[in-house]
């Protein structure tokens, strides 16, 4: 008998699978799609799945590539940021130091139900003629060369686990961490990663507004109308964080994650075991527990992982978790997705239109995706040891926010990557930015062995930062032209460059003060020079800047205005700096 055939077979219908398959049929109305899926719909709401919490590039790619904005706003919540509290040795959750938004974000972003998202994500692509069997198993794909077509073999767990096959011109491997693809073709990569963690659901709302007594109102106007509850709220630790993501039924997302060198997986690796490993890090969160029920509980030990492969000449492609995972620190996860699924739906659509492979593009998509995981988990996770330090690691999410939205935002809002002009245009800019950030990265890192805490803060707006601000209205926008795209990001590494001026000063007062007097009058270094290494400032060029000293004085008293300054012998040389940048005698 003649073997049902489809344009494009995907091994999943989780998340990555599901949006995969409708962006395909989105972009082409005649495409055939089947989905094969081990579970039988609907599936159960508020799944054990990773990835309930979104940033804006994944936001951009639900609401406008999939065409899903009037679902999320009606069918899933509307975030508010991310959010960090530092609990350092204060026994009142009122004076942990804070950082998020006093108000929603004008560009949404969006805290899933993954249950309740893939359930209707069945039924709306069913309604667009996609293709969908579930409870099904899929066992093996054979992979076929040149134009032959491959075959899937799957079993059907509803008719006595009878055997079935199915072909394809296209196979997408979407099957989370079983990784078909990956395993059959020892595509896995191993990372210097040693995080691992464990979540649950709690019934009900647990909300930090109610670890602050009402009569408390300066804390709670800060943030008016209990709106803290819909970001994704990380409680920080030297080697931890503990989130607390809602869910739109109403109950509340809790898990812990660590770096295994500061604390051990199976310290909380039993719901008894993490409820009583929150009780000693985080009591206000384990009071809030206490009473509600607990409604499931999963783990994952050593969960970040790479592939030496993505996307392949010969028809397949690897998404979601099949692929890769990064660290869920700043939510990265459908981000990948996105970029991801995009590349993929771009490869088929020219195949099926040309007959024809990029194969070029193809090592440039394989090389893009991979360098997004593999950065994320080295610059998220070399942190990690200095979490629980509210200055050194408030500047980092700083920066690190800069170069979200600055640097990696417009590549999904204006589809840069998926153009290979574009791509091309600001490919030296690129470069030039990420050897600057990999030294940032370090001097973060040997800052937190060296901070003495000299200055502090309360509460961090990070979109009320004005240059924050501006990079986020410039960047996060859509339908850009060349000019404009390589105009935005000259712009920004300008910005970054001049942050970096600050936080270097900054620096140096806080842990190096002595050495305040080598930098002479206007002040400007190089920035890919920066680093603690006296002994290196010279070999490297930091006083040698290839660029003449620009005025950074807004930025410098933005960053300034966040903290207090307790060092009254280091004050004068906080004032050195005159309003158009220079270090004054």
């Amino acid at each position: 008998m003649k073997l049902q055939t489809y344009d494009v077979v995907i091994c999943g219908g989780g998340l990555a699978g599901m949006c995969v398959a409708r962006q395909l049929k989105l972009e082409n109305s005649a495409i055939s799609v089947l989905i094969l899926e081990k579970n039988r719909f609907p599936v159960r709401e508020a799944a054990h799945k990773v990835g309930e919490s979104t940033v804006e590039i994944a936001g951009f790619y639900f609401r406008e590539t999939l065409q899903l904005k009037q679902y999320f706003k009606n069918e899933q919540l509307i975030k508010c940021g991310l959010r960090y509290f530092f609990k350092e040795e204060s026994d009142d959750f009122a004076n942990y130091p804070e950082i998020g938004l006093s108000e929603y974000a004008s560009i949404d972003s969006y805290q899933l139900d993954r249950g309740k998202l893939e359930n209707d994500l069945y039924f709306l692509n069913k309604q667009i003629g996609i293709s969908i069997k579930d409870d099904v198993s899929v066992y093996d794909i054979i992979l076929n060369e040149g134009n032959t077509n491959h075959e899937i073999l799957y079993t059907e767990r509803a008719n006595d686990m009878a055997e079935q096959s199915v072909s394809c011109k296209w196979v997408i491997d979407a099957s989370g961490r079983r990784s078909i693809l990956q395993k059959k073709l020892g595509l896995r990569r191993k990372l210097n990663s040693n995080c691992s963690s464990v979540w649950f659901r709690v019934k009900g709302r647990l909300d930090v507004s109610d670890f602050v007594p009402d009569d408390n109102v300066i804390w709670h106007q800060r943030v008016p109308h209990k709106i803290r509850y819909y970001s994704t709220t990380h409680l920080m630790g030297n080697g931890y964080w503990i989130w607390l993501i809602p869910l739109i039924n109403g109950n509340t997302s809790v898990g812990i994650v660590v770096d295994e060198s500061l604390h051990d997986y199976t310290e909380f690796n039993t719901i008894e075991k993490a409820l009583q490993w929150i009780r000693e890090e985080s009591p206000f969160v384990a009071a809030g527990i206490e009473s509600r029920e607990i409604m499931d509980f999963l783990g994952l030990r050593n969960y970040s992982y790479s592939s030496k492969q993505v996307f392949s000449e010969n028809r397949w492609a690897c998404t979601g978790e099949a692929a890769l995972f990064p660290d869920p620190f700043y939510s990265p996860g459908s981000n990948l997705i996105g970029y991801s699924n995009s590349i993929i739906t771009q490869l088929i659509s020219n195949y099926l239109s040309s007959g024809e492979i990029d194969k070029d593009r193809i090592e440039f998509y394989n090389q893009f995706i991979i360098f997004q995981n593999d950065w994320l988990v080295g610059d998220i996770q070399s942190a990690y040891p200095y979490f629980g330090n509210s200055q050194v690691e408030s500047l980092r999410y700083i920066w690190d926010i800069v170069v979200g939205w600055a640097i990696a935002a417009p590549q999904m809002f204006n589809s840069i990557y998926l153009d290979e002009q574009k791509t091309g245009q600001i490919q030296n800019i690129l470069f030039s930015f990420y050897n600057l950030a990999f030294k940032v990265r370090q001097l973060f890192s040997d800052w937190s062995k060296l901070s003495k805490g000299t200055f502090s803060f309360q509460f961090i707006d990070y979109l009320k930062i004005p240059f924050i601000k501006e990079l986020y209205d410039r960047c996060l926008q859509k339908e850009k032209t060349n000019e404009q795209i390589i105009e935005d990001y000259t712009f920004s590494v300008g910005r970054i460059e001049e942050f970096v001026q600050v936080l270097f000063y900054i620096i140096l007062e806080d842990c190096m003060p002595e050495e305040l007097d080598k930098i002479k009058a206007p002040f400007w270094i190089h920035p890919p020079a920066v680093s603690l290494s006296v002994d290196h400032w010279e070999r490297d060029g930091l006083f040698v800047p290839k660029d003449p000293p620009r005025d950074f004085s807004d930025i410098n008293r933005q960053i300034r205005s966040l903290y207090t300054f307790h060092n009254k012998k280091n004050e004068p040389a906080l004032l050195k700096l005159s309003s158009s940048g220079e270090v004054l005698s």
